[in-house]
């Protein structure tokens, strides 16, 4: 290829092909760092989407801390309450309060609203101002350099795939990968630093999902997290070996946790070659994992004492930002509050092997009205028959309410009903008290078996546990399943609590499995030459693209492979009937994206 003639920036040049023409050619770089950029600009389908989005959340969270302050240093709760119960009445002057004002003291002095108090904040709010600043500050950081990696995508997209912003907003990814692999393999217009090889649809997926892959096997088999909510949990926070039967799915993996250890495993584990791709530690290469399993113990430590100091904070605002963006659902229908949400444990208890963020999301949003059936099918009969009465009292009031506040206009809401509560209040109540009953009721109307229903959503969903598959109408069965999929309000309160959990998590159960975290890393990922090091099933799969010799599975370098073994899920039999799963679960992701 020749020199550049003409640069239009770091990272696109113009040259001069073998017929004279100039095409734009686009310097890749790191390839560990190209894949999944190229893949976040996808998903955030552009510069000017990524740029905005990263803006208003920015804004969302300056504001949801402004508000915060607001209400704890400007609103005095004491005056706000002697304005409300002085409306109506006389004052000293002889005229009556009609309309009391927020900002205004009225003839008794109620003044609910102090502005005034920003001139003369409280140490309490000052040291809630520099925690938040510094992670405020934190917080720009990764959108600036989120947004610095969308810009740097740009060109690519614009001069080399030929695709604008309004026709990313319509294209299928495998559109997108069938440009990028003519760009790259036929007409030479990205280069990449090392030997980097042929470009396939497997190549570009391991690349996006190196870290992925890795996690889903360790979540799957190899930690041992427990539900905070269960005995076990703190059994084994204490315990000498945290890490004891530790061969299941993670019963608790909050999104908070996940970006946890996505981050200290990425920086502790693997490092960077000569070509930018990531390849194992090189002492963990060589088997001496304890310095790595010594890092891995010490960043736990640290982040688990960070997250300890700011989780009162971040409990506020997870508090704070749910309250705002369901507040017209608690206010108009609080009953959806009830409807099912998967949890970011699903993601990864149900994922397939090497499957893409967006295809995972599709299927489990198929699956989600079959699982919905076969979950509400279990309800029982007596539960709906107190759910079925309930809903008939709660509907009653509301139809009286509705019909009283048609001919009393709304100051008709304003009556004191029950325990010196308004009318408007107890209607509330009642409409959150149907929302619930509804959606208990709901599930017996399905005339369908639990095994068809289980059938249904089996078809979308990758179930590994043969006791979930033998046993489909057992209640034990619906209440693994029911574990992943919970209500709305549930998922917030879930997630809002990792926040008091997590730390726990990082000083007393993580620091126990570092040994076996290092392992698993050591024992189950293999190097691929110009791409890194990947899971061993991705890497054999490239090397059969490629015609070269593959690594055994099962051992290694002479070392037992546990991901795949019989020890991994207590028998053998039990070992083939995964490892069969496995195989299909990992050709249907690679080969037939749907």
């Amino acid at each position: 290829m020749n020199e550049p003639l003409l640069h239009n920036g770091d990272d696109v040049a113009v040259i001069m092909d073998e017929n004279g023409h100039k095409k734009d050619v686009y310097f890749a770089g790191d390839p560990d760092e190209f894949f999944p950029n190229l893949y976040d600009y996808f998903i955030g389908r552009g510069v000017k989407n990524i740029l905005l989005s990263s803006l208003f959340e920015l804004l969302n969270l300056l504001f949801l801390f402004l508000v915060f302050v607001f209400l704890i240093l400007c609103v005095d709760l004491k005056a706000l309450n002697g304005a409300v119960n002085g409306l109506g009445k006389e004052c000293p002057d002889g005229t009556t309060i009609s309309s009391p004002s927020l900002f205004f003291p009225d003839c008794f002095g109620h003044q609910p609203i102090h502005f005034e108090q920003f001139d003369d904040p409280n140490a309490f709010v000052v040291s809630l101002g520099v925690i938040f600043a510094f992670i405020y500050c934190i917080y720009i950081y990764i959108k600036l350099i989120a947004i610095y990696k969308a810009f740097k995508m740009r060109p690519l997209f614009v001069s080399v795939l030929n695709i604008s912003s309004n026709q990313l907003d319509h294209m299928q990814w495998r559109e997108v990968v069938d440009k990028l692999m003519h760009a790259y393999n036929e007409e030479k217009r990205i280069t990449f630093p090392g030997q980097f090889g042929k470009m396939t649809p497997l190549v570009v997926k391991a690349m996006i999902l190196r870290q992925q892959n890795g996690l889903l096997g360790l979540y799957r088999y190899h930690l041992n997290l427990r539900s905070p909510f269960s005995f076990s949990y703190w059994l084994c926070c204490f315990s000498a070996n945290g890490a004891a039967d530790a061969h299941q799915f993670v019963e608790y993996l909050p999104k908070t946790l996940h970006i946890i250890l996505k981050y200290i495993i990425k920086s502790n584990v693997f490092v960077k070659d000569t070509s930018g791709n990531r390849i194992l530690q090189s002492r963990l290469r060589e088997g001496g994992y304890s310095k790595v399993e010594h890092n891995l113990r010490k960043k736990f430590f640290q982040l688990g004492i960070v997250i300890f100091l700011v989780s009162p904070l971040m409990i506020v605002y997870y508090f704070t930002s749910f309250a705002i963006s369901f507040a017209d659902v608690i206010k108009s229908s609080p009953g959806n509050l009830a409807l099912r949400q998967w949890t970011h444990s699903a993601k990864y208890r149900f994922r397939r092997h090497n499957e893409l963020d967006h295809y995972m999301e599709q299927r489990l949003q198929r699956a989600y009205k079959p699982t919905k059936d076969y979950i509400d099918s279990f309800v029982s009969r007596t539960t709906v028959l107190v759910a079925r009465f309930l809903l008939f009292m709660a509907g009653t009031g509301v139809l009286i309410t509705f019909v009283a506040s048609q001919f009393y206009d709304d100051t008709f809401l304003q009556f004191t009903f029950f325990a010196d509560r308004s009318v408007f209040w107890t209607l509330t109540n009642l409409l959150l008290i149907m929302g619930v009953c509804r959606g208990l009721v709901a599930g017996v109307r399905s005339g369908k078996t639990n095994t068809t229903l289980w059938n249904d959503a089996a078809k979308e969903l990758i179930i590994f546990d043969d006791e979930w598959a033998k046993n489909p109408s057992h209640p034990n069965t619906c209440s693994a399943i029911s574990g992943f999929f919970i209500s709305t309000l549930w998922k917030h309160i879930y997630e809002m609590f990792a926040f008091v959990f997590v730390p726990f998590i990082l000083l007393g159960v993580l620091p126990k499995q570092a040994k076996e975290i290092a392992l698993f890393y050591y024992k189950n990922f293999s190097e691929v030459e110009g791409l890194g090091s990947h899971d061993i099933r991705v890497a054999n799969a490239i090397r059969r693209e490629r015609g070269l010799p593959e690594v055994d599975v099962d051992d290694q370098e002479g070392v037992e492979n546990e991901m795949y073994s019989s020890t991994a899920f207590g028998s053998t039999s039990r070992s083939a009937v995964h490892e069969s799963r496995l195989d299909f679960d990992f050709t249907r992701s690679v080969f037939q994206e749907e």
